[in-house]
């Protein structure tokens, strides 16, 4: 698994959830839904590094700041990004600044979009197919959407590009035809094993999740490990053992 598929896998688990209307039920994806941008993701990264993040604002920057925490760990995930924040023209400036902002579009891209004034909104590239894109962009009326646009609308303002070479191969999922997986060099492959994670009752249990990821066992055991957890603890989801 390329470092391109980990972060999009990790932004599409999250397609769904809502902004809140308070500080409450964060880790649900639909409840206490709202318009107040009160989100897990601002919540997780005041936590994890403070300023300049904060409840109650704008989030798209977030969520793809979010995602790539999840996916790399906060201090090759700051390199990527090319710095910290929460506020998509200053995003977009850090990858201008280090020569990694591009007219046309790559799976994994940071993409931006524009209004009539600035820089107004970002997310992520799904996927290219000939003159579509498929994007995943929190904040997309109130909730993480998938989207699609044509190359060349004129709302899109451009893309950044991390520089997935620093990622480490260590870091990435890596199945062997011995059918052992590691996560950041640590072998998994007995929690990805039905009789110990038990994948097969998390799928059987989840329609949703059988529906998006198939026979893919590792996707199972991500859900569970970056979203399922707080589903089940905050009651958004029934237990599945």
């Amino acid at each position: 698994m390329t470092a391109e598929d980990k972060l999009i896998q990790i932004a599409l688990i999250e397609e769904g959830y809502c902004e809140k209307k308070t500080n409450a039920q964060l880790d649900s994806k639909t409840a206490n839904a709202g318009s107040n941008n009160y989100t897990k993701y601002a919540r997780d990264l005041v936590k994890e590094i403070g300023a300049p993040y904060s409840q109650g604002v704008a989030w798209c920057d977030m969520f793809v700041d979010w995602c790539m925490i999840k996916a790399f760990g906060k201090e090759l995930a700051k390199k990527l990004l090319g710095g910290w924040s929460a506020y998509t023209p200053t995003s977009a400036d850090f990858y201008q600044r280090n020569k990694r902002w591009y007219t046309k579009p790559k799976k994994g891209d940071q993409i931006f979009f524009k209004n009539a004034s600035r820089i107004n909104h970002t997310g992520l590239v799904v996927s290219v197919n000939g003159n579509k894109i498929e994007t995943i962009e929190g904040n997309s009326g109130n909730k993480v959407r998938i989207k699609t646009y044509n190359i060349g609308d004129s709302k899109i303002a451009g893309y950044g590009r991390p520089y997935y070479g620093l990622v480490p191969a260590e870091n990435e999922i890596v199945e062997t035809t011995s059918h052992i997986a590691t996560v950041d060099g640590v072998d998994i492959t007995e929690a990805l094993n039905p009789y110990a994670f038990d994948a097969k009752k998390y799928r059987a249990a989840y329609k949703d999740l059988e529906a998006a990821f198939g026979d893919d066992w590792s996707m199972y055991y991500w859900h569970y490990e970056l979203a399922g957890k707080a589903e089940i603890a905050s009651g958004a989801r029934e237990p599945f053992m």
